[in-house]
């Protein structure tokens, strides 16, 4: 059986502007072209049906990986690589294997293999044919599988497995590295050296990651995407101990598409200096037992709390088709997201407050926003999509999964999802505030609020652990924290009490929020007129771990914000004891 004349002309097309187009020849999308169109014509088991749809993702990259402790370093390494992921689907868009959990219904949907780093055609047509021939075996099997498990179960909604979508020719150009590795290293030196002035932190490093490469994308509907990913990263991690024995950790993160976005070595140094001096001031502040009452998140924090009170949120997700048990839709299985499921049209901040999802856009004010990008991991360029607007929940983030009220992609799918999907996530997520005060008054409002209220103080809020760098430990006792039904939260790293007598701040550690969630949005009772950018990488795990080995790099442009009532508990956390002897660096300067 052969493929129809149109389609093999089109891959064959693609194929020949490919040379024609970019000056030489691309030997990896030839030969993604040249074994799609065969699998395409050729894949067939007998008696059974042929894919009707096969794409195929090739990822490359060429990264240096460092790190520093104390002045010393500690890892320093280049590493390229190359990766691929096949996924072929057999049925047709109503029906087909994925969004299926039963025996291997994930099978054949992005199994991750590694390629040659060469440019060899043959090498690399041989294992695109072992892959797609074994995605297909599976997907074939699981799609058996999916259409007995459905003649026992009754689905509340039914709806096709994948939606139609116009092919997308983005060809850009391939990336690549060009780093003085030796100047790092002295930078990794530099940077983690200036924890030898704290001699309050226990523990700390500073990493850094250099990474440029190419992601490949070609799909059996004519899709070919050939996108530069870039990407320059400095983390800096400390942990100390106040006297009572409570550890407090905070964290320095900056990423940008060009070296140069990072900052200057010395704008670096400075950022890692500025996060020691606050832990350090931290391991001295006094503790609260509770606290409900106004709550100002100011700059970076108020990105935080969009970022992950709605982030994630605001993608549906269908719940996939199960063997022995109901299939229907909801939250994604194992997941934290669909919070916003069934609330389209709720209105869940004030009416004066719009969020906006444009990952097109490539700059705020001249800053490059991290968020931005050309396609989706679909092969689909992603839409300016109004979500909320005047406060009610008007869309979502949305892939080629059909949800219900929903049939195509708006080119959100970022994160590997379960069962043959992909998670739809945010690009730059833009919150815009209609009604705002200035910075410095919102301060004061808050002040205000607290004598019109009798209270000594309220809270300002200035950083959360946001994407997280908190310890394994830390984070089991996050989630040992919580109620039943609640959502654990990030902690709260930089909390100040503001009095209301005079205005003076003092820090507070080991807060920790209670029962907060998007409902405290509906809260917001002012904004400042000055949008702030808050970038990070969302690992799709929550809390955003900075340990995730894959992510969608985000933006969220939103104002301070001021809430009305917020509730936090000090932690209760069990405290280890303070270390027998001495730092020994400190020690022997006395």
């Amino acid at each position: 059986m052969k493929m129809k004349t149109g389609a093999l002309a089109l891959l064959a097309s693609c194929a020949a502007c490919l040379a024609q187009g970019s000056g030489s020849e691309d030997v990896v999308l030839r030969a993604m072209t040249d074994e799609m169109a065969r699998a395409a014509a050729e894949l067939r088991l007998e008696g059974l049906a042929r894919p009707y749809y096969i794409d195929t993702l090739v990822l490359e990259s060429d990264t240096y990986s460092g790190a520093a402790v104390f002045g010393g370093l500690a890892r320093s390494r280049r590493t390229p690589s190359r990766s691929q992921g096949v996924h072929v689907r057999v049925g047709d868009y109503q029906l087909d294997n994925t969004n299926f959990s039963g025996g291997g219904g994930g099978r054949g949907a992005y199994d991750v293999y590694s390629l040659p780093l060469e440019d060899d055609y043959l090498v690399l047509r041989r294992h695109l044919w072992l892959s797609t021939d074994e995605a297909y075996k599976a997907a074939v099997e699981a799609l058996a599988r999916k259409r007995a498990a459905l003649r026992n179960i009754s689905l509340p909604v039914v709806l096709n497995d994948f939606a139609r979508q116009d092919p997308v020719q983005a060809l850009g150009r391939r990336a690549r590295l060009e780093i003085d590795q030796k100047k790092w290293e002295e930078r990794l030196r530099e940077w983690s050296a200036v924890f030898r002035r704290y001699p309050k932190i226990l523990s700390s490093r500073v990493e850094a990651e250099a990474s440029a490469g190419t992601r490949w994308f070609v799909n059996s509907e004519g899709m070919r995407v050939r996108e530069p990913e870039v990407l320059y990263l400095v983390q800096a991690f400390a942990t100390a101990q106040a006297s009572d024995g409570m550890r407090i950790h905070d964290s320095v993160w900056i990423a940008a598409r060009q070296e140069a976005g990072l900052g200057s070595p010395a704008e670096v140094r400075a950022r890692i200096d500025a996060m020691a001096r606050r832990l350090s001031e931290f391991v001295s502040a006094g503790t609260l037992d509770t606290y409900s009452g106004p709550v100002l998140f100011e700059g970076m924090a108020a990105g935080q709390v969009f970022a992950e009170m709605l982030g994630r949120n605001l993608a549906l997700t269908r719940k996939p088709v199960s063997e022995g048990a109901r299939g229907g839709l909801g939250p994604a299985a194992g997941g934290l997201g669909g919070a916003l499921d069934g609330r389209r049209k709720s209105r869940i901040l004030p009416e004066w407050i719009d969020v906006t999802d444009d990952a097109a856009q490539a700059e705020w004010k001249g800053r490059p926003l991290l968020g931005h990008y050309e396609v989706d991991l679909e092969g689909v360029r992603p839409r300016r999509v109004e979500l909320i607007r005047r406060g009610v929940l008007e869309n979502f983030l949305l892939t080629r999964l059909p949800v219900k009220g929903f049939e195509g992609s708006n080119g959100h799918a970022r994160l590997p999802g379960a069962s043959g999907t992909w998670l739809a996530a945010p690009g730059n997520l833009l919150v815009t505030a209609r009604e705002t005060r200035p910075e410095a008054e919102l301060k004061k409002q808050l002040i205000e609020m607290c004598r019109a209220q009798d209270r000594e103080f309220g809270l300002i809020v200035r950083k959360l652990d946001f994407p997280s760098s908190a310890s394994r430990e830390d984070l089991v006792n996050i989630f040992s924290g919580q109620g039943q039904d609640e959502r654990p939260t990030s902690i709260p790293l930089a909390v100040y009490k503001v009095y209301a007598a005079d205005g003076r701040e003092e820090p507070v550690r080991g807060l920790r929020f209670h029962g907060f969630s998007m409902r405290n949005l509906k809260d917001i009772i002012a904004a400042g007129d000055e949008p702030h950018v808050f970038d990070f990488i969302d690992s799709g795990s929550a809390f955003a771990l900075m340990e995730g080995s894959y992510g969608a790099e985000t933006s969220v442009v939103a104002p301070s914000v001021l809430m009305d009532d917020v509730e936090l508990k000090g932690s209760e956390e069990q405290r280890p004891r303070l270390p027998v002897a001495p730092h020994p660096y400190f020690a022997r300067q006395k």
